[in-house]
């Protein structure tokens, strides 16, 4: 065939009869299957809180009724407690919370902050 046959083939929409010596390449390359495919599911670097998150998802047979997240408050204590420094967790609270908010195009200082 010459290339007008072939441009004209393609015009018409119909097949292209064409053999390349590529064939089982391709072919090999394009059916190919990863040996490991359980390994795809997660990747390699998760979180704790992920990890956990995904612990708490119900599947298709169990109910919802008793999973909820747990959300400790961090700014509203009992009095009490308000004279007393925050705990670890909800200094990590409080970091988490600052570092998602954050302006990164601006200075950072404590009047920013």
């Amino acid at each position: 065939l010459t290339a007008d046959d072939l441009i004209r083939l393609v015009e018409e929409n119909q097949e292209v009869p064409v053999t390349s010596p590529y064939v089982e390449e391709i072919t090999a390359r394009l059916s190919w299957d990863y040996s490991h495919p359980s390994a795809t599911t997660h990747r390699s670097k998760q979180s704790v809180s992920e990890m956990k998150r995904q612990r708490e998802m119900a599947d298709e047979q169990s109910g919802t009724d008793f999973i909820r997240r747990f959300h400790k408050p961090i700014l509203k204590r009992p009095k009490f407690m308000q004279e007393v420094a925050m705990n670890p967790a909800e200094r990590g609270t409080a970091m988490h919370m600052v570092m998602q908010h954050i302006d990164l195009t601006k200075a950072v200082n404590e009047e920013s902050i």
